[in-house]
């Protein structure tokens, strides 16, 4: 097999060519560029067990207090890398769910700060600014440090 000069890799790449698909890995590539968010849970507060079970989940990459710290999930920092709407989808560690609301301020604050409240609900309206309703057909299981939360 013929090795690609740079020159070559570079027409390449200006003409869209996409070389890790000629390697096999297109799945792999695909499913990066379709995460929107990902992160990586750091911290599992306290009281999570007893918001899971009410319904909600909370994040923060880095909770300005101790008092709310007991209530979320801590994780890793990161950037939205595209829009995130209505009908894109949230995996919670295995499970999957679909967003149905958004509230005005849950995609600012998880910029800014990572942080939202996922509410479990499948309702078409949020009650709060900061929440992202979600619709699924297993409630979430409680999540472990090193487990991922992800939106495509």
């Amino acid at each position: 097999m013929k090795m690609k000069t740079n020159s070559e890799k570079t027409a390449g790449f200006a003409a869209g060519k996409d070389y890790c698909r000629e390697a096999g890995q297109s799945e792999a590539i695909d499913e990066v560029k379709a995460m929107k968010y990902e992160v990586e849970v750091l911290k599992v507060g306290e009281f999570v067990p007893d918001m899971l079970e009410n319904g909600d989940m909370v994040i923060f990459d880095d909770c300005p207090n101790d008092t709310l710290a007991d209530v979320c999930y801590m994780h890793t920092r990161c950037e939205i890398t595209a829009p995130i709407e209505v009908g894109d989808m949230v995996l919670v560690g295995t499970k999957s769910y679909r967003i149905t609301a958004i509230g005005d301020e849950a995609l600012h604050t998880l910029q800014e700060l990572g942080h939202c409240t996922f509410k479990f609900d499948g309702l078409p309206a949020v009650e709060l600014p900061g929440q992202i309703s979600l619709q699924g057909d297993e409630d979430p299981d409680l999540l472990s440090v090193g487990d991922k939360i992800c939106i495509k």
